[in-house]
C-alpha cells in the first residue's frame, strides 16, 4: 500500500480525504450560520420595526447588515477551494504515482 511507503502524515489519501471532506462540511455549517445571522439581521427590516427611510443615508448600517452574508461566502469559498485543491493533489497523485497493482494487472494480461 501507498500509505506504508510514505512517512509524511498528509501523504496518507485516507487522511487528505478526511480533512476534505472535513473542510465541505464544515464550509456548508459556517455558510448556514451565516446565512442566518444575516437573515436575522434583516427581519426587522421585513417586518416594518425599523424604517426603509432610516437605512437609506446609512451606509454603515446597510454594510453591517450585509457584513455577515459576504463574510459567510467569503469562508465558504475559502473552505471549497481548500477541499478542491486537495482533491485536486490526490488526483495528481494518483497519475504521478501508479498503483503497483494495476502495473502487476497490465503486465499480466
Amino acid at each position: 500500500m501507498k500509505e506504508e511507503k510514505v512517512g509524511f502524515i498528509f501523504s496518507k489519501e485516507n487522511a487528505v480525504m478526511q480533512i476534505a471532506t472535513t473542510a465541505l462540511i464544515t464550509s456548508w455549517i459556517i455558510l448556514f450560520v451565516y446565512v442566518a445571522s444575516f437573515v436575522a439581521s434583516i427581519l426587522p427590516l421585513l417586518n416594518g420595526s425599523v424604517p426603509w427611510s432610516q437605512l437609506v443615508g446609512q451606509f454603515s448600517t446597510i454594510l453591517n447588515i450585509v457584513y455577515p452574508l459576504i463574510m459567510g461566502v467569503v469562508y465558504f469559498s475559502i473552505l471549497q477551494g481548500i477541499a478542491r485543491l486537495l482533491h485536486l493533489g490526490l488526483d495528481l497523485f494518483y497519475v504521478l504515482e501508479p498503483d503497483d497493482e494495476e502495473d502487476e494487472e497490465d503486465v499480466i494480461s
